[in-house]
């Protein structure tokens, strides 16, 4: 069975490469343009466009593996930031509280000419010690916030404004790996 990840992401390729499983890599060329009030909601719909645009590109008897993080911060939701100044927005926003991440994630199933979808979202709450201003230019400028829901990078140096987290450590990173293993396994994929 061929298996796709519908994302250029790194993090997610190393996540995945953590299964020992072997797959290919489509990006998906889907606009991230939705907003909902509920975060779950959201970030399943995400998934799932990526996982569809993918899927829709590809042929033969297949597994489509889409996925998408966002954070909220009271309500608020906080996707990658499209410049230094909106990390450093974030950061200062973040700084001392906390926030939820977000991860959806979606796989679309062809085997045998039938087609199942599975679409659902994992949710983690994290801490964050009190920054300063001068940690977080710092930061900033490595670059390391810039392709980084809510602006920072929880397996990189952003680890270090990390007080604790109550949940799954990946849905953090970008793909719940935990979740994801258990829907291949459940549908006799590995």
């Amino acid at each position: 069975m061929k298996i796709i990840l519908a994302s250029s992401s790194p993090r997610r390729k190393e996540l995945m490469n953590l299964l020992n499983l072997a797959f290919d890599i489509i990006p998906s060329d889907t606009e991230e343009n939705l907003d909902c009030k509920n975060k779950g909601v959201l970030v399943k719909k995400l998934s799932m466009m990526k996982a569809e645009n993918v899927f829709n590109k590809t042929d033969g008897d297949r597994v489509v593996i889409g996925s998408d993080t966002i954070v909220s911060y009271k309500g608020k939701t906080l996707m990658k930031p499209k410049s230094e100044n909106e990390s450093i927005e974030t950061l200062n926003l973040l700084s001392g509280k906390k926030h939820y991440v977000y991860t959806g994630l979606s796989v679309i199933i062809l085997k045998n000419g039938m087609k199942k979808v599975i679409n659902t979202y994992s949710k983690c709450k994290v801490f964050f010690d009190k920054i300063s201003h001068d940690e977080i230019i710092e930061y900033v400028k490595t670059s390391e916030p810039a392709d980084k829901a809510g602006s920072y990078s929880i397996q990189g140096s952003g680890a270090r404004f990390v007080k604790k987290i109550k949940g799954d450590y990946y849905t953090v990173v970008g793909l719940p790996l935990n979740l994801l293993y258990r829907i291949l396994k459940s549908e006799d994929i590995i």
